[in-house]
């Protein structure tokens, strides 16, 4: 939150824009700044510097300046956390007419971030960004009005607001508009609408919105079910670490959902979840490993009970390939080897 230039990619040759911080160019200063912060563009991250570079565009009037100011005060990047002076900066920029600015400032009220907790401040501030076209503002807006917060609630018009979010270019907003349509929100249930925004979030490179597609498929929730499409869909999800949709992918190895069941998989599948800080992976490979436990009559291996959960997945994996291609069962004799020839 806070910055305009989180997207930006730097073209100009960076003796071109060092030219162009020495003649004190506003927009020469927030470019450099932000290679600094970045330590990209052919220069080392320093955030110190960013930081000075910052101020410096900001006593210039930049409003690029003054919300990325705001954004080091307000993360302690190159300076002492001060929330004071990020919430001072960023209503510098609203009052120089920045929407996003503006927005930043909602969010002061809305959280007591640097000023004292004001929810009905937040909404009024919120309002006045969203009615200038700012997404994030009309995405926040839509928020207050299904949530009551500063503003009686009202979901038919935070159905609206989302949809404005959506016509603006918020990905965020398609996330919670398609839960409008899948809730009836905004007056009636419509899945179609529903599943037409996740696919435009998906294409976006929202990967929330392919962990909600692979529910909706999973479940036959608006579409007709089918686990396959789930799997795929978790599957892309879990490329990027989104813990729901990791451990959803854990349940299908664990129960051959769309995929052949595959309890390694699903172990290891679990454990990469608690590693991501979900708590469900830790529960859910336990209760995995109770019951492989629960499967074998004897020790394994020749070992003892210390045999580990991997090698009792592994060892019953085997056992369900085994099945699956007729040959005898993991507990009975090896298959006789070929002599060499």
């Amino acid at each position: 939150m806070g910055t305009n230039q989180d997207e930006y990619t730097p073209s100009t040759p960076l003796e071109e824009v060092e030219r162009g911080v020495e003649a004190n160019n506003a927009d020469a200063l927030c470019e450099l700044a932000w290679r600094y912060r970045h330590g990209e563009g052919g220069v080392k991250r320093n955030d110190r510097k960013a930081f000075l570079l910052f101020e410096r565009a900001s006593k210039l009037g930049s409003t690029v300046g003054l919300n990325n100011l705001a954004l080091c005060y307000s993360d302690g990047i190159g300076v002492e956390r001060d929330q004071t002076a990020a919430c001072r900066s960023y209503r510098k920029a609203a009052e120089l007419g920045d929407m996003n600015a503006l927005n930043n400032l909602g969010n002061c009220y809305l959280n007591g971030l640097g000023v004292k907790q004001n929810p009905r401040a937040a909404f009024r501030t919120f309002l006045k960004a969203a009615e200038h076209g700012c997404a994030a503002a009309q995405n926040n807006l839509a928020f207050c009005y299904l949530r009551g917060t500063g503003v009686d609630k009202d979901p038919v018009k935070a159905t609206r607001w989302f949809e404005k979010a959506v016509e603006c270019g918020s990905a965020e907003a398609m996330i919670n508009l398609s839960w409008c349509y899948q809730t009836g929100q905004g007056g009636k249930v419509d899945l179609e609408k529903a599943l037409e925004v996740l696919e435009r979030a998906r294409a976006d490179g929202l990967m929330i919105a392919s962990n909600n597609l692979a529910y909706m498929y999973r479940h036959g929730f608006g579409v007709e079910q089918s686990h396959e499409r789930a799997f795929e869909y978790y599957q892309e999800a879990a490329r990027v670490d989104f813990p729901e949709s990791v451990v959803a992918l854990a349940e299908c190895y664990e129960h051959g959902l769309g995929t052949p069941q595959n309890l390694y998989m699903a172990a290891k599948t679990y454990e990469r979840a608690a590693a991501l800080g979900d708590i469900r992976g830790v529960i859910k490979r336990r209760e995995l490993e109770k019951k492989l436990k629960k499967r074998f009559d004897r020790p394994l291996s020749g070992q003892d009970d210390r045999e580990s959960p991997l090698d009792l997945v592994a060892l019953s994996d085997a056992k369900l390939d085994a099945q699956r291609l007729g040959r005898e069962s993991a507990e009975g004799e090896e298959p006789e080897k070929k002599e060499n020839e």
